[in-house]
């Protein structure tokens, strides 16, 4: 299928067609969509209440005028139209504010929502989300629908508002404006086209730095994640240094992306200084001379004066959609390119009608009945067919399959032709690398490289992958998946765990325990596991993929019987020859595209025909899947049923299942468990004394470290600034009110004089703004750099990351570092520069109140001590909020992230509706708690507006009478008023810093969490038993009790080992023995228990995972992680790679400086291949293995073993498979009840 990729050429970051429509296209299903009159209704409130604002601002320009002239003439008439301006004044703003903020953000709510579920169901829908993760179409998916899509809603939703206000707003204030003076109105439209056109200037360019920010953030974050989803594995490779350095890399790219910004705003900003001042020049140069010539009142200046600042603020609202495009392009960008993948599925479909199935209809989830079509003709369309046909049957029919490696001519298989029935087990066998997992790939329709036919029961049909699929939920939860609806009684699933061997999980979890069982569980335990969702779903076909290589053979046996027993007919992918036993039919995959299929019998006779086997009756399989008779015999296929399929939606609502004492609920897991609800600790929601040893713990490190002094030199250079600012302020204000008194008197000259001198004030006042501003930014954003590293390797170190993940104290590390550094900082900064331009602002405009009044200015200290006092608490409850809202947002984003990161086993699941009935559950909880959080909030900022408008009254209040008195002048009472205000400003900047703590506490909280960490592992090691630990030149247990680490069970009790360099011990046992944790003992990751135990440097110890963890990078860069750098040649691992049968990676990506996601790219068998050339290159004394060969065949594993061997390396291996033992020297049996057997591998293969 043909799927189209992000473009990136220029158009994406321009103002253009392209953009407005895809914007309509992401607007249009949310607003056209049945039952949108409930928003279109609170649409139309929004405009009303908006038009009514504006007619209501023409008004209040008026009422302005007649209030400044009332006062100037000493009329008592002046306080009945003040208290008319006041309150008017404070109704509008509530509204404007409060109803329209609310409003608004209900809306884009609701929009969020709906949105947020159409994108995830697109990205869901027809396996979206694994073949965008397959071919990098887009970057992040998960990021964009959890990030992006609520920004996205809110800026649109303004824009109406924005438009609307603006037109209205333009025609009232341009009427009053031409009954003062034409003149001034052309003028100031002659000023607005050109703020406009340097607007327009200044913001396109933002586009395209704002999109690389975007993805620059995003590939920060996503390495970040990669970390913790991979922490097991770069504990035991010691990749720490690897994981720094490459997110380290990514700190930089976001430094200068933002550094780009800043300096680019810097630049407008300054330009910006002398366009801004220009409103006040032509106020004074002709108006002015009005007033002088008796023409028009000082009302009608201040009336006109209002006037033109409404008019350029519509301009500037009604051409504010040019930056907000800037801000919103690469947010809409994003989402889009989501959207766009459902209609590359439609283009791709008309491109090749044949491939019309597996183009649109995907393979439907479980539970939903599906028509087969007749497959009479099924070889003809398969000879016709330019790719895969996908079709329905009762059997398993394939007809000239060919299977194809992607991006080249070589065929895997070629002309492959199987008719599979009821009981006709296969097994399927080949050398690693020849295809038996691309083979299961297209049966499950997730590869269509290739041509052919394949016909299969698609609802009764399940796929296994070697490691199966597990995620955060309640242990029943991992038993149903991927149904959505189950009635298995508990003592059902009882049964079922007890057929797989894992009834001893009840006794030590409940049925509703919720973990992350992918890390609680060993991985034998996980494909038992995933073996018990098979005897749960009943399919009548499983394939499993190396399903039980974790598991031993008695196991093994037990796991398959109880398949068999169900009836289900299997088609496994094995290396080992015990499964021959199961099954009847042997497919030899050979290479180069040829197969051979022959019967399982002690000849292994070839089969010269396809097999052949009696079918399932229909009738049985009614019976067995519950479904109706009738429907089974009249079942038929038209085209009609197929364009209904490819067009239903994946998400339904699930059926009420009754909740009783013997069947499960399936309510949302965060409804049943209270540890998937947002749970905030209370301490956590203080500002006590515990904050602010968290709050220093985050600022001490960045400001007294060594070479902080440039940090010091700009926060002195900034704050000097601010004080000098803060004084100049004060002397133009003094200035401001002589002008006024000047203009009042027609004293001309010295208002001119005066007017020269204040606008050389206001512009160098201005500069020298943006100029501390840029330093300013600087200092926040290199601080942000640094505190970004800093965490990111306290997050690395100590194996801090491996013990967050291992006991879930703290919830999404990646996501605090990511996006709470930058707020942090931003928001420190603001204070240190703050506070001190406040305090010298309240004694400078302090002073200027004394001269004035001394009552008022200690009338205005009170209230604004009052102020402060009550803006504490008002916003205190929404401490609690935010932390609320921020933990939500960060568990829908895990939610979105694991989809990502397990794409290929949720599409072999078909867990598609499982997926997103959660991402659902979290999506509402978020949006819950964010509307919660907003309604306080404006709360809170309603009360604290309404309080700041008492201050220009009481100034007022205590001002006017004494101009009526005639005791100080006019523009005294305007140098007052505007004292008072900026007395109560600095105030308001100060109860800001009050409140920012509010803001940031929960960042705070989480940021510490991490450094915290590495004290609590410290107690929390030493509050445990512990191993008593020391180095040597060996590994050694003496009198060893070894414990899980939570010390809640005893794996191995009194181990007495010691294994020197040279020797070979292979550790066997039952699944759950405990193998892979005295692995983890062995490498040093876990120490809990009792006793001596004696580890080699960390230096002279390597891991070999079964699945190696892989990366993106270049080839060189695999082949020699751990090591950054290495000294090796690129012929010695060219030749690696030929000898083990990995020349064809070189064929295909040329060099091995080819970078790829090969964790993607590459097959089980060849990542196990390059774990072992890692080994080689890094050529550590000891090697531990676990079930490190279980997806390469005999023959290879023995290269890869007499590899190792010939570098006179120690081997630890974990395993199952006896074919491992003879390159060993002693083995270790782990029992039940923590006792072993140690002996000679001789006494194991004589006792086999």
């Amino acid at each position: 299928m043909t799927r189209s990729r992000a473009s990136s050429n220029a158009k994406k970051f321009t103002i253009s067609r392209q953009l407005f429509g895809r914007l309509f296209e992401l607007v249009k299903p949310y607003w056209m969509r049945t039952g949108a009159f409930k928003s279109w209704l609170q649409l139309a409130l929004l405009i009303a209440i908006v038009v009514t604002l504006s007619l209501l601002a023409g008004w209040l320009s008026f009422q302005t005028a007649t209030v400044a002239d009332l006062q100037l003439q000493r009329q008592h008439s002046y306080w009945r139209e003040f208290w008319i301006l006041t309150v008017v004044t404070i109704i509008s703003w509530w509204f404007s504010e409060q109803v329209i903020n609310l409003l608004k953000k209900r809306i884009a709510l609701d929009w969020r929502k709906w949105l947020s579920e159409y994108l995830t169901q697109i990205y869901l829908d027809k396996r979206r989300y694994y073949y965008i993760e397959q071919d990098k179409v887009i970057d992040n998916p998960d990021q964009r629908i959890q990030q992006q899509i609520g920004p996205f809603c809110d800026v649109l939703l303004s824009i109406p508002q924005m438009i609307l206000g603006s037109v209205l707003g333009l025609s009232i204030q341009v009427g009053i404006l031409v009954s003062i003076s034409e003149v001034f109105l052309w003028t100031n439209m002659a000023y607005i086209a050109l703020v406009l056109l340097s607007t327009y200037y200044f913001s396109v360019p933002l586009i395209r730095k704002n999109w690389e920010k975007t993805v620059a953030d995003a590939e920060l974050r996503s390495g970040l994640a990669h970390v913790r989803e991979n922490a097991e594995n770069i504990a035991f490779y010691q990749g720490e240094g690897k994981a720094s350095q490459g997110i380290g890399a990514r700190i930089q790219q976001v430094y200068q992306k933002n550094r780009a910004i800043f300096v680019f705003n810097s630049k407008v900003a300054g330009a910006n200084v002398f366009i801004y001042a220009i409103p006040s020049l032509l106020s004074a140069l002709i108006l002015a001379p009005l007033f002088f010539q008796g023409t028009i009142s000082y009302g009608s200046i201040a009336q006109a004066t209002m006037a033109a600042m409404i008019i350029e603020m519509s301009f500037r609202n009604f051409f504010a959609f040019i930056p907000l495009l800037a801000d919103v392009a690469p947010q809409a960008i994003r989402l889009a390119e989501i959207q766009e993948q459902q209609s590359a599925d439609l283009t791709a479909v008309q491109q090749n009608p044949v491939d019309t199935v597996s183009a649109i209809e995907p393979v439907p989830p479980p539970c939903v009945p599906t028509k087969p079509k007749p497959i009479a003709s099924h070889q003809a369309i398969a000879q016709q067919a330019s790719g895969i046909v996908y079709d329905d049957a009762t059997d398993i029919v394939i007809q000239h399959l060919s299977i194809q490696v992607p991006d080249s001519e070589q065929y895997l298989i070629e002309n492959l032709n199987l008719h599979l029935a009821v009981s006709q087990h296969v097994l399927i066998v080949g050398a690693t690398g020849v295809g038996k997992s691309s083979l299961m790939r297209v049966m499950a329709g997730l590869w269509q490289h290739g041509q052919g036919y394949v016909a299969l029961p698609r609802d009764d049909i399940m796929f296994f992958p070697q490691r199966p699929y597990m995620f955060y939920g309640s242990l029943a939860d991992q038993l149903r998946y991927p149904l959505t609806e189950s009635k298995h009684a508990t003592t059902e699933l009882s049964a079922i765990l007890t057929q797989v061997g894992l009834e001893h999980l009840l006794q030590r979890y409940d049925w509703d325990s919720v973990r992350d069982w992918g890390r609680e569980l060993s991985l034998g335990e996980q494909q038992c596991l995933s073996i018990a969702r098979l005897l749960v779903y009943q399919p009548r076909y499983a394939f499993l993929d190396e399903a039980s290589s974790a598991l031993d053979l008695p196991r093994e046996q037990q796991v398959y019987q109880a398949i068999l027993a169900q009836g289900c007919t299997l088609i496994s992918i094995a290396h080992r020859d015990s499964l021959k036993a199961f099954h009847r039919v042997q497919l030899h995959l050979i290479g180069v595209g040829q197969w051979q299929l022959s019967r399982i019998a002690a000849s292994a006779e070839p089969l010269t025909t396809p097999t052949t086997l009696t079918p399932l009756t229909a009738a049985a399989t009614a019976k067995k899947r519950n479904i109706d008779q009738s429907y089974i015999e009249q079942r038929h296929i038209d085209q009609s049923y197929i364009d209904t399929m490819a067009q239903q939606p994946i998400m339904q609502q699930p059926k009420q299942v009754t909740r009783t004492a013997q069947t499960l609920s399936m309510d949302p897991a965060w409804q049943q468990h209270s540890s998937l609800a947002t749970a905030v600790a209370h301490r956590d929601l203080k500002l006590d004394r515990l904050f602010f040893q968290r709050l220093w713990r985050l600022i001490r490190p960045y400001w007294w470290r060594r070479k902080s002094y440039f940090a010091w030199s700009m926060l002195a250079v900034i704050l000097f600034s601010s004080a000098l600012s803060s004084a100049l302020y004060g002397y133009i204000s003094y200035l401001t009110a002589d002008q006024t008194n000047a203009l009042v008197e027609k004293a001309q000259d010295r208002y001119w004089q005066l007017l020269i001198l204040l606008s050389v004030l206001s512009v160098a006042v201005g500069l020298s703004t943006v100029l501390f501003g840029y330093l300013g930014d600087l200092l926040k954003f290199r601080w942000q750099q640094w505190l970004t590293q800093y965490m990111t390797e306290k997050y690395l170190s100590a194996k801090t990351y491996y013990h967050i993940v291992l006991d879930e104290k703290i919830d999404n590390p990646d996501q605090r570092i990511q996006e709470g550094v930058a707020p942090f900082c931003e928001k420190i900064c603001s204070m240190l520069t703050n506070i001190p331009f406040s305090f010298m602002g309240i004694g400078v405009q302090g002073a200027i109140l004394v001269a004035i009044s001394t009552p008022l200015s200690l009338a205005v200290l009170v209230f604004a001590l009052v102020y402060a006092s009550f803006i504490v608490y008002a916003y205190r409850p929404t401490i609690a909020k935010d932390f609320y809202m921020v933990k939500s947002e960060a568990d829908l984003r895990r939610s979105l992230l694991h989809v990502k990161d397990n794409a290929e086993n949720i599409a072999f699941y078909r867990g598609e509706r499982s997926e997103q009935r959660h991402i659902s559950q979290r999506l509402n909880l978020a949006l819950k708690n964010t509307w919660i959080f907003h309604v306080y909030q404006e709360i809170a900022r309603g009360l604290d507006y309404s309080l700041r408008q008492c201050l220009p009254i009481i100034a007022v209040l205590f001002l006017v009478p004494l101009y009526f008195a005639q005791q100080i002048s006019f523009g005294a009472v305007a140098q007052g008023t505007l004292a008072a205000t900026m007395f109560m400003q600095y105030f308001v900047t100060l109860s800001n810093v009050i409140q920012g703590f509010n803001t940031i506490a929960p960042t705070v909280v989480r940021l510490s969490e991490i450094d915290e960490k590495l004290t609590a592992i410290q107690q929390d090691v030493a509050d445990k038993p512990k191993l008593d630990l020391c180095h040597g030149t060996e590994i050694g247990f003496v009198d060893a009790d070894i414990y899980t680490p939570n010390a809640e069970l005893c794996l191995i009790r009194q181990l007495n080992l010691s294994i020197r360099a040279g020797e070979h011990y292979v550790i066997i046992g039952s699944t759950g023995r405990g193998k892979s944790s005295l692995l983890r003992v062995m490498a040093g990751i876990w120490q809990t228990g009792y006793g001596q135990l004696t580890l080699p440097a960390a230096d002279q110890q390597m891991f070999i995972p079964q699945r190696p963890y892989m990366f993106r990078d270049s080839l060189r860069a695999q082949l020699i992680y751990p090591a950054q750098h290495s000294s090796v040649s690129d012929e010695r691992l060219i030749a690696l790679l030929q000898q083990l049968d990995l020349g064809h990676l070189l064929e295909r990506y040329a060099s091995l400086a080819a970078v790829d996601d090969w964790a993607q790219k590459l097959s089980l068998g060849e990542q196990q291949r390059i774990g072992f050339i890692r080994a080689v290159i890094n050529a550590k004394a000891f090697v531990f293995l676990d079930e490190a060969t279980s997806a390469v065949d005999a023959a290879m594993e023995q290269r890869l073993y007499q590899l190792l061997l010939a570098q006179g390396l120690s081997l630890i291996s974990v395993c199952h498979k006896p074919s491992v033992y003879a390159y060993h020297h002693y083995y270790l049996e782990l029992l039940a009840e923590g006792r072993y057997r140690i002996g000679e591998i001789a006494e194991l293969v004589t006792r086999a």
